[in-house]
C-alpha cells in the first residue's frame, strides 16, 4: 500500500493504530500508534524488540506502553525486527538478538519516525532491545532520550553464544550476599543441593572483572590503548555531554546488576552520578516484568522520566509507588534458578 500502509486501521478512544511496512525495502513490519489528541512538538517513541518476541512484547507490555503513550498525546512505533513476527518472514531468517541486524532494524525505525514526525525520537527497550537502543544512541544524534529496562550487556561480541551461561545459570552476587545467612540455605549446602563450586567460580569471576574495571585507567596507560571498559565509559560520557536523558531500570536481582557493576561500580554508582541518568531498581520484579504491579510501576517511572527529564506534560498514569515486593521463594530454586534470555519468543 502507499506510504507503507497495510490497509487496516484500529481505532481506539485515544489512538489510531496503523500496521505499516518500513525499512529500505519495506521488509519490516510495525504498528504505528498515532494519538487522537497529539501534542505539538512531542517526540515519538520507538519501542524496540525484546529478544525474539514480536511487537506486542512480554505479557503484551509493548501494547500497554504504546496505548498509555497515546493517551498522553505521544505517538509510538512498536516493531518486529528482521525474522521476527511479520518482518521478512518469506526469507526464512530467524530473529537474532544482539546482532548487527538488530542495530540496523532500530535505525530503520528511527528513520521512519523521523520522516513522519520531523522530531527527535525517544527509544524504549527491554533486555536486548535496550542493548540495541543504547548502541544506536552512541552515534545517532536524532535520538532525544533513552528508556533502558534490564540491559544485560554493554558490549556484545559478534558470534558469541546467546546462552550467556554464567548469566543464566547463577543468580546475581547481590542475591547470594542477601541469602548467605539463611539457615535453610546452609542446610541445603550440607545436603549437597547447592552448586557451591559453580557459584564460587561465578562470583570470583565477577569480582575479578570489577577489579579490572576499577584499575582501568592504569591498564589503559600500560596497554597504550583504550580498553573495553574505557570505551563504554567514554561513550556514556558522550551521551552526557550531548544531554541525552537516560532512564535506566533494573529488576532487583537481574543479571544486569552484575554487568553494570563491572563497568560502573556497585549498582552502577559511577553511571548514576551522571546528571542525565535516572537510575531505578524494581525490587521483587523478575527479568521480564511479568507481574502486573511491575509493569504498572515501570509506567510510573516512565511518566516521571518524561516529565522531569524530557519536559513532557503527562496527565495520566501517575507514578505508582515503588514497593519492595519479594515473592515467596522456593529454596530448591534459590541458588540455581535460570534467568530467561533472548533465545525464543517466550524468553526475554
Amino acid at each position: 500500500a502507499a506510504d507503507g500502509h497495510s490497509g487496516t486501521v484500529l481505532m481506539t478512544d485515544t489512538a489510531e493504530e496503523t500496521p505499516i511496512w518500513f525499512g529500505s525495502s519495506g521488509q519490516l513490519f510495525g504498528i504505528l500508534s498515532t494519538p487522537a489528541n497529539p501534542r505539538d512538538d512531542t517526540p515519538p517513541v520507538l519501542i524496540a524488540n525484546t529478544g525474539a518476541n514480536p511487537r506486542s512484547g512480554n505479557s503484551r507490555g509493548a501494547v500497554t506502553i504504546a496505548r498509555w503513550l497515546a493517551a498522553n498525546g505521544i505517538a509510538s512505533l512498536r516493531v518486529d525486527g528482521t525474522g521476527i513476527g511479520d518482518s521478512a518472514v518469506d526469507t526464512g531468517e530467524r530473529g537474532r538478538p544482539y546482532s548487527t541486524q538488530g542495530d540496523l532494524d532500530v535505525t530503520a525505525g528511527i528513520d521512519e519516525l523521523s520522516r513522519r514526525f520531523h522530531a527527535p525520537v525517544l527509544l524504549l527497550g527491554m533486555c536486548s532491545g535496550a542493548f540495541h537502543a543504547l548502541s544506536a544512541a552512541y552515534d545517532d544524534h536524532r535520538i532525544g532520550g533513552l528508556m533502558l529496562v534490564n540491559l544485560q550487556r554493554f558490549v556484545w561480541d559478534e558470534g558469541a553464544s546467546l546462552s550467556v551461561v554464567q548469566r543464566s545459570t547463577f543468580r546475581t552476587t547481590r542475591f547470594y550476599m542477601r541469602h548467605v545467612g539463611n539457615p535453610a540455605v546452609w542446610q541445603r549446602l550440607v545436603r549437597g543441593k547447592v552448586n557451591i563450586g559453580g557459584i564460587t567460580r561465578a562470583v570470583a569471576g565477577r569480582v575479578l572483572r570489577r577489579v579490572v574495571a576499577a584499575t582501568d585507567p592504569i591498564l589503559a596507560v600500560l596497554r597504550r590503548q583504550e580498553t573495553r571498559v574505557g570505551r563504554v565509559r567514554r561513550k556514556m560520557r558522550d551521551l552526557r555531554q550531548r544531554h541525552v536523558p537516560i532512564l535506566f531500570v533494573l529488576s532487583g536481582n537481574d543479571p544486569g546488576l552484575d554487568e553494570i557493576a563491572e563497568y560502573f561500580g556497585a549498582q552502577g554508582r559511577q553511571l548514576r552520578r551522571q546528571p542525565n541518568v535516572m537510575f531505578r531498581l524494581l525490587e521483587g520484579a523478575d527479568h521480564t516484568l511479568s507481574a502486573h504491579w511491575a509493569r504498572e510501576t515501570l509506567l510510573g517511572l516512565v511518566a516521571t522520566f518524561l516529565r522531569q527529564r524530557c519536559s513532557l506534560v503527562i496527565d495520566t498514569g501517575e507514578p505508582a509507588p515503588t514497593v519492595a515486593r519479594t515473592p515467596p521463594t522456593r529454596l530448591d530454586a534459590v541458588f540455581v534458578r535460570p534467568v530467561a534470555i533472548d533465545t525464543t519468543g517466550s524468553a526475554a
